[in-house]
């Protein structure tokens, strides 16, 4: 009968003794073969025509058959996938799909089987139904956006049955599909959706917060009549001042202001991915400058003195040098040089702008008095006038004349008290302006000194 064997569980063996004898089985049956579908040994007495005999004996096995269990049939979120497995232990696996692992993963609604066999050949199969649920697949946000600083947005989520927002704490409902969302920085919310069936899906929308300019000038302020003064403003990254006029640049946040009347300036504020822009403005007041109201040149006789009496009404008044005055930062000093003196007088008004002006003192002696300096002269060719000289009076010691335009530049120099300047420098007759001369001499051994200012008139 073979070598003992073994089959699985639900099937049946026929064992077979072979023809030409007589049989008898263990069962005591006495056919030739014998049906079996359990475990056990069986035998067999073949007897020939002679009587002779022989037995012959087999074991059987029955394998128990493999039990593969997957799950119950499953509703599943699309945004899953599910594995399936069909346990270990077993020698082959064929799954629906012709895959051949012990385990599946599935993504998509169907039908799957798989049929394990173990090492005695035995199989067993099982299936499951599969549902992915779409539900999440139609979520729609609101899109990314922009506001202004203080500002609200309504934020919006379609598609589940359920919502959560993330981070909450700017809006007034995180468990609405339609939260107002009022954020003071740029924030990005996350929004959960979920279906009935609890599948959920995350996405998120963007609010951006754009800063809010808020344009500052300088407060109004007042300058001195051609003077400067720097204007600021703040507030953005672009600026742009107008009117023009006495601006240094008009594109800078602290452009040089030189307005020769008073004059109301505007600045426009504005920054890239800003949601406004702003405008300041600044009064710029021009103050004259104060006026000192002194002569410049001012005679006196060697001896003597004056009260000097500027513009009154100003803070503050300095006098230099101090020498010959009897005082140097007042109002009204008297002054009483020894010599001829050149004066600076400089005065400041309640505005603080500041004026200067050189005044001459003149101081007359015995020497001095010999000496005669006209004021103007008129080199026309007409006969009057047209020499620029030193009038004296008896005999003059080292004498020396010197004139000076305007630049500084010598146009006339002599030693003879008698010479004089005929308005000519360098073969060319000078242009109408005022003059300054200087006269040194010696009277009675002493040199003496007269500075002074002549006019050419044509």
């Amino acid at each position: 009968m073979g070598n003992d064997t073994g089959f699985c569980a639900g099937e049946n063996l026929i064992l077979d003794a072979g023809s030409g004898y007589t049989y008898l089985w263990n069962d005591n049956s006495n056919t030739s073969t014998l049906l079996v579908d359990s475990s056990g040994i069986y035998w067999v007495e073949a007897t020939d025509t002679n009587g002779c005999n022989g037995r012959d004996s087999i074991t059987i096995t029955v394998f128990p058959l493999p039990i593969v269990a997957l799950p119950d049939d499953t509703s599943i979120c699309s945004s899953q996938d599910f594995l399936l497995d069909a346990g270990s232990g077993f020698v082959v696996y064929q799954w629906s799909d012709s895959s051949f692992s012990q385990t599946l993963l599935a993504s998509t609604s169907g039908d799957y089987s798989v049929t394990v066999t173990d090492a005695n050949g035995c199989q067993d199969n099982d299936s499951i139904h599969l549902f992915f649920s779409q539900t999440l697949n139609a979520v729609l946000v609101s899109p990314d956006t922009a506001i202004c600083e203080d500002e609200t947005v309504q934020l919006w989520a379609l598609g589940g049955v359920s919502y959560s927002w993330l981070p909450d704490a700017t809006l007034d409902n995180p468990a609405s599909g339609q939260p107002i969302a009022s954020p003071q920085i740029t924030t990005t919310y996350f929004v959960t959706t979920y279906d009935s069936l609890g599948c959920s899906k995350t996405d998120s929308v963007r609010i951006t917060v754009l800063p809010k300019i808020v344009a500052q000038a300088l407060a109004d302020t007042i300058v001195c009549a051609g003077e400067s003064l720097q204007l600021s403003a703040n507030g953005g990254t672009d600026y742009f001042w107008f009117p023009s006029s006495g601006l240094s640049c008009v594109s800078c946040p602290t452009p040089l202001v030189s307005p020769e009347n008073t004059t109301l300036y505007s600045v426009a504020v504005s920054q890239p991915g800003a949601c406004n822009s702003d405008t300041a403005t600044v009064t710029v007041s021009v103050r004259p400058l104060p006026e000192p109201g002194l002569d410049s040149i001012i005679t006196l006789t060697a001896g003597t003195g004056i009260l000097l009496t500027p513009n009154s009404d100003m803070i503050s008044y300095q006098w230099s040098p101090p020498f010959g005055l009897n005082c140097n930062d007042c109002g009204q000093p008297f002054a009483s040089p020894d010599a001829t003196t050149l004066y600076l007088l400089t005065i400041t008004d309640s505005f603080h702008c500041s004026a200067s002006k050189e005044i001459l003192i003149n101081v007359l002696n015995d020497c001095d008095s010999r000496l005669t300096i006209p004021s103007a002269f008129s080199p026309n060719g007409d006969g009057i006038n047209d020499i620029f000289r030193v009038i004296h009076r008896g005999e003059i010691e080292q004498f020396d004349f010197k004139v000076f335009n305007r630049w500084g530049e010598l146009v006339f120099e002599t030693t003879n008290p008698n010479d004089g300047w005929d308005g000519y420098h360098k073969g060319s007759l000078q242009e109408l302006a005022v003059y300054a001369y200087y006269v040194r001499h010696l009277c009675s051994g002493k040199e003496r000194t007269i500075i002074g200012n002549v006019t050419l008139v044509h």
